[in-house]
């Protein structure tokens, strides 16, 4: 199964704003070049689906790399149509710069 680079911020944005610390979602939509509000709508308009998003945790809480091996062509389609000078590359480098450490 492909890993996802959204599923590690979908799953901190789920869980309670004690727990890991909130995710940087401004800090990531500055990165790029996107508001808050677009990189948000993007992550809700490409949800994983349920199975992947519990591999993806327990892939996480086992302390596999929280960095996935790439990106989901639909979510960086979606951020392109908000600012077109994103690359795969670029979306990959940005969320690998915030995905969480273990």
């Amino acid at each position: 199964m492909k890993y996802l680079l959204a599923a590690p911020l979908l799953i901190t944005l789920a869980l309670p704003a004690t727990a890991q610390g909130r995710f940087p979602v401004e800090d990531i939509a500055k990165d790029l070049g996107l508001t808050k509000q677009e990189l948000t709508q993007c992550f809700k308009a490409n949800r994983p689906s349920r199975e992947e998003m519990k591999a993806a945790k327990q892939r996480y809480q086992a302390g596999e790399a929280a960095a996935p091996n790439g990106a989901r062509p639909e979510m960086v389609a979606c951020v392109q149509t908000h600012n077109p000078e994103i690359t795969t590359a670029r979306y990959e480098e940005v969320m690998r710069a915030y995905a969480p450490q273990n």
